[in-house]
């Protein structure tokens, strides 16, 4: 999720905290002397400079770290270090920074808590997850640091799977009324109910789904999951109409429902619902399976030809995706398209389609996937993908 960090370019960061280092090391080093501390000035206050006119800000800041001595005036510089080090990737340093700032008796209870919190995201970012939530569950009876603790465990919960611990520390944050919050619970609620469904916990998921609503009267995921439990149910009626909903708000996950639809149709004898169920989606399925069962659905309710006419209509409507463009190919291969479509035009089509492999794009952060997820990989919001 943090990939994108590495591929940032931190050498002017880098020298500009070695900079501060070699200025704060030279009040430091002034001040002493003001205070009539008799002591030459450390060599390796010059080596530090050296490697700074030299463009080495990493070994100007090793060695600056070495020479300045953790007192209440170097407190903020060693912790602004120790994020710089933890943002490079460098989280073995960053650790050692804020260890030895925690073992300090003097510390002040103010940097105290502070470093705790820097050493909690260090933990965090190292995948030990049991110090970091350990450190956060340490922070949240402060006032100044609960917030951060709250959004630390949270971030945790969910790389853990611990949809009720999530639950939890969202309610705690419930104070702030902030509408990713009430987002954020609703798909918690979801993931639980989704696991009571798979283990065939009908009641218990009904209830899950409940709560979801509740945080989230507008959530597209519990409409899915609502088809799915009635689905479970053998309740195909209240499950299309779960999903026909869902398609009708969120045409871009049409894609959930195609396939399980049409199994309830089926199942209910209708093939003549199926084919108007289909017809009235206004966006083509993105995956192959799904716009193949699309097909075949209209294809046996309208005829082949007619389905043919109706996925050319789409086409010039709605452009081509890249299931749309191989389906399209591979009826040109078959001999099926009609004759009036010719190839220039075809191939004219396809050209000006959109056939990027990434069919779903973040709207938060534009990061993009081959297939539906409810969270994005990169940014961490909910339902943000279309």
């Amino acid at each position: 999720m943090l990939t994108w960090l590495t591929n940032i370019d931190w050498t002017w960061p880098a020298l500009m905290l070695a900079f501060l280092c070699g200025v704060q090391l030279t009040r430091w080093v002034i001040a002493k002397r003001l205070q009539g501390a008799d002591r030459a000035i450390n060599e390796d206050y010059f080596r530090g400079l050296n490697y700074l006119l030299n463009e080495q800000p990493d070994k100007a800041i090793e060695v600056f770290i070495k020479a300045l001595e953790v007192d209440s005036d170097t407190v903020e510089l060693h912790l602004a270090l120790g994020g710089l080090f933890r943002r490079k990737g460098q989280i073995d340093r960053a650790t050692r920074i804020h260890q030895n700032l925690i073992a300090r008796p003097d510390l002040s209870d103010q940097h105290r808590l502070q470093a705790i919190q820097e050493l909690a995201q260090d933990y965090d970012h190292a995948g030990l997850l049991d110090r970091a939530e350990n450190l956060y569950l340490e922070l949240l009876d402060t006032t100044a640091h609960r917030k951060q603790a709250l959004e630390g465990l949270e971030k945790l919960y969910q790389h853990e799977r611990e949809w009720c611990k999530a639950i939890d520390v969202v309610l705690q944050h419930r104070s702030q009324d902030k509408p990713e919050l009430e987002q954020a619970l609703a798909h918690y609620w979801c993931e639980l109910a989704d696991e009571a469904i798979q283990s065939t916990q009908l009641t218990e998921a009904a209830k899950c789904l409940r709560n979801a609503h509740s945080a989230n009267p507008d959530s597209v995921r519990a409409l899915q999951l609502k088809g799915d439990l009635a689905f479970a149910k053998q309740e195909y009626q209240a499950a299309i109409t779960h999903w026909q909903r869902l398609a009708l708000e969120s045409p871009s996950l049409v894609d959930l429902v195609v396939e399980k639809c049409a199994e309830c149709f089926v199942a209910l004898n209708d093939l003549q619902g199926l084919t108007d169920f289909f017809l009235k989606l206004s966006l083509l399925p993105k995956s192959h399976s799904a716009l193949d069962i699309w097909f075949d659905a209209l294809a046996q309710g309208l005829g082949r030809s007619k389905a043919i006419e109706y996925l050319v209509e789409r086409l010039n409507v709605n452009g081509a995706n890249q299931a749309c463009a191989d389906k399209l190919l591979a009826l040109q291969d078959a001999g099926d398209l009609p004759s009036e479509l010719k190839q220039a035009t075809l191939r004219a089509l396809l050209t000006d389609s959109r056939l990027d492999a990434l069919q779903y794009t973040c709207g938060v952060c534009g990061f993009g996937v081959k297939s539906i997820h409810w969270q994005c990989p990169n940014c961490g919001r909910w339902e943000s993908f279309s």
